[in-house]
């Protein structure tokens, strides 16, 4: 694989080598499994030159600072000679790039590392523990190293999974072909769609809000008569019903609610063997032009309660 390699001098320069590739961290998108964005919206993205980055969290933003300290106990603990990755490598032919946190040298050769600051919940949600404590990542993140070790031509990497703060797990990987090849057919039947304007299948549930933003423009007086179009009137009925449904259900709930804060007085909160219900009130303050205040109402049930 013929690639080349850039030491970006700023980070407007690094956005612009990225927005010319398939990065490490879209990929899983032609899978269907990053938890971003979808192959279709990627599709417009990249056809339109409108790549979006995704919003830093406080996660996120922790995530970075904390990158190099756990890096650092790597080394430590492991004995490795560790140093920051800061080039950004990418395949021309192919429109394949990846950026990197770490690289270390393991047994004589250099291996990635890619790091991950994970909350214990998310560990817990989205990590998979096998019997005899070996992890999986997320398949975004396998996925994502698969293509890193692709381009820079490495047989190791390591995911370093730093657990609730304290706890680092070494998630060992080869490089592995099937998965490299699949990433490679992947990519070119993605660029094929883009040469051809054709843009893939939406999948509705998860691609709904951005086709929404897609047909945000009418022609006057332009009517679409759907007689002779019986999925469109199945659509239209569906969503009818759906919508008597959410009344239906928003009054209900409402009755609910005026059950329960009359059978709670003036309780500040109320516990029970489903959850609990805080009632305190929240007083809004003089930012506004009339400072009100307004009583909370939020419930907290337990996941096992039905």
């Amino acid at each position: 694989m013929n690639t080349e390699t850039h030491l970006p001098a700023s980070r407007q320069e690094w956005l612009s080598l990225r927005a010319q590739d398939l990065t490490s961290t879209e990929i899983a998108s032609l899978f269907g499994v990053n938890p971003w964005i979808t192959k279709y919206e990627l599709f417009f993205q990249h056809r339109d030159n409108s790549i979006v980055e995704i919003e830093e969290t406080n996660r996120m933003r922790w995530g970075k600072r904390l990158e190099q300290a756990i890096a650092l106990c790597a080394a430590d603990d492991k004995g490795w000679s560790v140093k920051a990755k800061t080039e950004y490598i990418r395949c021309p032919e192919l429109r394949l790039g990846a950026s990197f946190d770490y690289e270390a040298v393991v047994d004589g050769e250099p291996v990635i590392l890619e790091i991950k600051n994970v909350d214990a919940f998310r560990f817990k949600e989205g990590w998979l523990v096998d019997e005899d404590g070996d992890v999986e990542a997320p398949p975004h993140i396998e996925i994502q190293l698969q293509q890193q070790l692709m381009l820079t031509g490495f047989k190791r990497g390591f995911i370093i999974a730093f657990v609730g703060g304290n706890d680092i797990r070494y998630l060992e990987r080869t490089a592995d072909e099937s998965v490299q090849a699949a990433i490679v057919a992947e990519a070119k039947k993605f660029w094929e769609l883009i040469e051809k304007n054709t843009p893939p299948e939406p999948d509705f549930a998860r691609d709904a809000s951005f086709i929404i933003s897609l047909h945000q423009t009418a022609t006057k007086g332009k009517v679409l008569d759907s007689s002779a179009d019986p999925v469109f009137n199945e659509h239209a009925l569906a969503y009818k019903a759906i919508g008597e449904q959410i009344k239906a259900l928003e009054i209900a709930k409402g009755e609910l609610k005026a059950k329960l804060l009359t059978a709670a007085g003036d309780a500040e909160k109320v516990v029970g063997p489903w959850g609990s219900l805080s009632l305190g009130i929240t007083n809004v303050g003089e930012k506004v032009v009339a400072p009100y205040s307004f009583r909370r109402f939020h419930p907290y049930f337990k996941k096992d309660i039905q």
